[in-house]
């Protein structure tokens, strides 16, 4: 048996705000762990150039 949910209209303005700040929050997580992996990459860039260089070297 299926037992579906359907939002009174009273509550549907508060799932929306409550989804809407689900999704502003899960975008502030992505942002926070984009740029935490931008700094690690400009932190190790100039070991990554020095490695490929060794590279291009040796051959």
């Amino acid at each position: 048996m299926l037992i579906t949910l359907e939002p009174t209209p009273a509550l549907t303005p508060l799932i929306k705000r409550s989804l809407l700040l689900e999704l502003q929050r899960l975008v502030h997580e992505l942002l926070f762990v984009c740029e935490s992996l931008v700094t690690i990459l400009l932190l190790s860039l100039p070991l990554i150039v020095r490695l490929l260089f060794l590279m291009v070297l040796e051959e």
